[in-house]
């Protein structure tokens, strides 16, 4: 019997840390061996956090506003 591949949820906090999530989202990108839903859970950011995630990284599954 083969091993089944790991699937995970990745959740990625944020508040105004736009200059950090492509880096961020790049270490987690290259994972490999493992199948992963990818999300950012944005607070309220007053950054373009949001819209650049949007425009940069459309892979990213949802966009969690609070």
């Amino acid at each position: 019997m083969g091993a089944e591949i790991p699937s995970i949820a990745v959740l990625i906090l944020n508040h105004n840390g736009m200059r950090f999530l492509p880096a961020c989202y790049e270490s987690v990108l290259a994972n490999q061996g493992v199948v992963f839903d990818l999300y950012l859970v944005d607070n309220g950011s007053q950054d373009d956090s949001v819209s650049m995630t949007e425009t940069e990284y459309p892979m990213i599954l949802s966009l969690i506003h609070i």
